[in-house]
């Protein structure tokens, strides 16, 4: 059996991945909205790029990490992707979300703070956490 990823033609978004050497069976199993092209690639990881002649998998871009450092210490977030929500919560449980990525942000204070960035699709989710000293 070929593996084949099922993919969203509006964004790409791998669906599943369906095994077939029946070209009939294929199709009947790919929906309307969706392609397929050959090889099984995993949605954590790849999406699929259809801005070329012909769709191909690639790998979704990370989100850069960010560093800890000394109070206070100030979260330089210019390279998160634009459109993304940035909530930081400190060891408290207090959450603030960033609005102005450009601005950063700065944690006056000692602790271990939980950084969570939900990038627009296809960059992948950050969950981190940093320390300031």
């Amino acid at each position: 059996m070929t593996p084949y990823t099922i993919f969203s033609i509006a964004d790409g978004r791998i669906r599943h991945i369906y095994a077939s050497d029946d070209d009939a069976d294929l199709h009947l199993n790919t929906p309307n909205d969706c392609g397929c092209i050959e090889g099984g690639f995993s949605g954590e990881t790849h999406y699929i790029d259809t801005s070329g002649a012909a769709p191909k998998a690639v790998p979704r871009p990370s989100v850069p990490t960010l560093a800890g450092g000394s109070a206070p210490h100030h979260l330089d977030l210019s390279e998160i992707p634009p459109g993304s929500d940035v909530t930081i919560e400190n060891e408290a449980g207090d959450a603030v979300s960033v609005a102005d990525l450009a601005a950063g942000v700065t944690l006056a204070d000692p602790g271990r703070y939980r950084v969570r960035v939900d990038p627009p699709f296809p960059a992948i989710p950050l969950d981190q956490t940093i320390e300031v000293a």
